[in-house]
């Protein structure tokens, strides 16, 4: 998200750092029209299967706080993604059909598997920028990286009390022993760290890194 910069008296735009946008998307399901043995036990008979189990559908969508929706995709494999109801679902072309508008508020689907590896030894995949990891400090050490587009990022982890977990993402967070220690850190970018996907990246420092992969 996010729009370019027109400097005054030149053609054209600068281009500016942006992020993505939550997406919104169509989920199709098919709702039972019996009982889980098959059988048709409803006082409504098959309708009444079928409004039953759209019932139990709205209330797990309508959960506060985003829903985990887990889903195949082809070359991903399994993926997750935070999604929220934006509507009614609609009725399609058969009464047991029902396309539900949803909004993926993460703007991604993360790999259902965490990696994990030295600062030197990680290796990416997916097709989405990363933005949200653990970086595990085990003593004093700055972790820097230069992304394809020439942004800088850097962690310093001060002096103290160690392991010291870094949360980036929108949770962003420091911790040492479970609890908050946010001054034992020097953050050099406001996104404070980023991955490229599908990238042997170069980091250097000494830390630990467990994130998974993103895909659009």
């Amino acid at each position: 998200m996010g729009d370019n910069l027109h400097i005054p008296g030149t053609d054209g735009e600068r281009v500016m750092d942006k992020t993505l946008p939550p997406t919104v998307f169509p989920l199709k399901t098919f709702l039972r029209y019996t009982n889980p043995s098959e059988a048709i036990t409803h006082t409504d008979g098959a309708p009444g299967h079928v409004y039953e189990n759209l019932s139990e559908l709205k209330k797990i969508f309508r959960k506060k706080g985003p829903v985990l929706l887990l889903r195949d995709q082809p070359h991903a494999g399994t993926v997750v993604g935070e999604v929220e109801l934006m509507g009614e679902p609609i009725r399609g072309e058969e009464d047991h059909i029902f396309t539900w508008p949803l909004k993926l508020v993460g703007g991604s689907w993360r790999g259902n598997t965490q990696n994990s590896a030295a600062a030197a030894s990680v290796v990416t995949s997916g097709d989405t920028r990363i933005d949200d990891m653990e970086i595990e400090f085990a003593g004093t050490s700055t972790v820097t990286f230069t992304d394809a587009d020439g942004v800088s990022y850097s962690i310093e982890a001060l002096a103290g009390s160690f392991p010291l977990i870094v949360f980036t993402g929108p949770n962003k967070r420091v911790e040492q022993g479970g609890s908050p220690d946010p001054g034992r850190v020097v953050i050099g970018h406001e996104a404070w760290f980023r991955l490229d996907p599908d990238d042997t990246p170069t980091i250097g420092g000494s830390a630990t890194f467990r994130w998974h992969d993103r895909w659009s």
